[in-house]
């Protein structure tokens, strides 16, 4: 009846026409419907406030003169929820004043239409705002669009900044172990050949003139041999253990179990070497001593802290071991502390926070028998305890002895 040259998108567009005089919606109705628009109707204010929050029409044509509420106020109902506060209002009044106009321009209306209106009018304006609505809804969506797209690349850059600074800071721990293990190496490779190149010498001089030597002369060379390959096997023994633990083939199985068994174990193979020296080991620690541990880690753990106590104690000393329950604040978890104390040297304080790091690993420490040692089994002995979810701590007094004090859980 009326055509216009309309885009096809806006066909279908959602309209809300507000009149409180049902022909007037009729006549308005009829016109825009034929151009393929959705009409909603309402007949006040009111009415039109609740079905615009619920239908949220693409426009709003509002009659100004409307009985209870009129269209001023309708326009600043709207304008204050933001579910209709965007939707575009185009007046439709017998008023043709300037200053409503204004006033209807102030309060947020996109158009003004006074009657009676030119039908071809009517349909130009309302195509023309539905044209600039659907315009800003897509510049909106664009917008919301590239503030995700700019949010995803700063989150993306500040990972890639994080990854960086991990790549960096996994590169200079690479570095660190690198030049730790050269120096480590090195350290064992001068700590085994002198023994290494001794012992060779000793069952050389043996097989060269034992028929030449006395019973006593054979005794103190087999006794000093048995102690140098002891210590070798004892070191070689902790360098097999680190290997397995740098490159994550040591096994772990931690389940309840009696302590006294490892601790008897542990005695009696070190028993040798404490009767050298003339030392007692004792241990206070009674059968059925329960906690949670990996049994080889546990014997590890016994057979270097006992050797190391001995080591370090004087010929006719003593070593001791013993045994306590404590509760942890921090987990409310029970744990099996035990206590391997010596009456020895005791150590420089200044010395036992670097006891336990590999990369302060340092020349050969003799012992008062001139036991030669670089402090690696300590050092497994800590990892071990940790992987236990324990701790490991020392006290030592110089010339009167040290305290290694570590703890296991009771309990899973």
């Amino acid at each position: 009846m009326y055509p216009i040259a309309v885009n096809d998108e806006l066909r279908n567009s959602k309209v809300l026409v507000v009149d409180d005089i049902p022909k007037n919606i009729e006549i308005i109705y009829n016109i825009l419907n034929q151009e393929g628009l959705e009409i909603i109707s309402a007949n006040s204010g009111m009415e039109a406030i609740d079905k615009a929050a619920i239908q949220h029409p693409d426009l709003i044509l509002l009659d100004i003169m409307m009985p209870d509420m009129d269209g001023f106020e309708t326009v600043e109902q709207l304008k204050m929820n933001s579910e209709t506060e965007n939707i575009p209002v185009i007046f439709l009044t017998a008023l043709r004043d300037n200053a409503h106009v204004i006033q209807a321009f102030q309060l947020g209306a996109v158009d003004y239409l006074p009657r009676p209106f030119n039908f071809e009018e009517l349909v130009a304006r309302v195509f023309t705002h539905l044209e600039i609505k659907k315009s800003r809804d897509k510049i909106e969506i664009q917008n919301q669009q590239l503030k995700d797209i700019q949010a995803k690349i700063v989150q993306d850059a500040q990972k890639i900044i994080i990854l960086n600074e991990k790549i960096m800071d996994s590169e200079e721990k690479l570095k660190e172990v690198s030049e730790t293990k050269d120096k480590f190496f090195s350290i064992i490779a001068q700590d085994l050949r002198n023994p290494l190149g001794g012992l060779n010498m000793q069952i050389d001089l043996l097989h060269q003139y034992f028929d030449k030597m006395s019973r006593e002369e054979i005794k103190a060379a087999v006794e000093s041999m048995y102690k140098t390959s002891k210590k070798n096997f004892e070191m070689f023994e902790n360098l097999l253990i680190w290997s397995k633990i740098q490159i994550g083939t040591l096994d772990y199985f931690p389940e309840p179990r009696d302590v006294h068994p490892i601790i008897t174990e542990a005695m009696a193979f070190l028993k040798p070497l404490a009767d050298m020296k003339n030392i007692e080991i004792i241990s206070d620690v009674n059968e059925s001593t329960f906690a949670c541990f990996d049994n080889f880690m546990m014997g590890v753990i016994f057979r270097n802290l006992i050797s190391n106590a001995i080591k370090y104690t004087n010929t006719g000393g003593k070593v001791r071991i013993t045994s306590g329950e404590i509760s942890s604040d921090i987990n409310q978890k029970q744990y099996l502390e035990i206590k391997i104390s010596d009456t020895g040297i005791g150590l420089d304080t200044d010395l036992i926070p670097r006891l336990f790091k590999i990369e302060s690993l340092r020349q050969p420490s003799v012992g008062t028998g001139e036991e030669k040692g670089i402090g690696l089994g300590l050092i497994i002995c800590k990892e071990f305890i940790n992987k236990h979810g324990g701790s490991l701590i020392v006290e030592t007094i110089p010339n009167t002895g040290s305290t290694f004090c570590f703890t296991v859980p009771k309990y899973m």
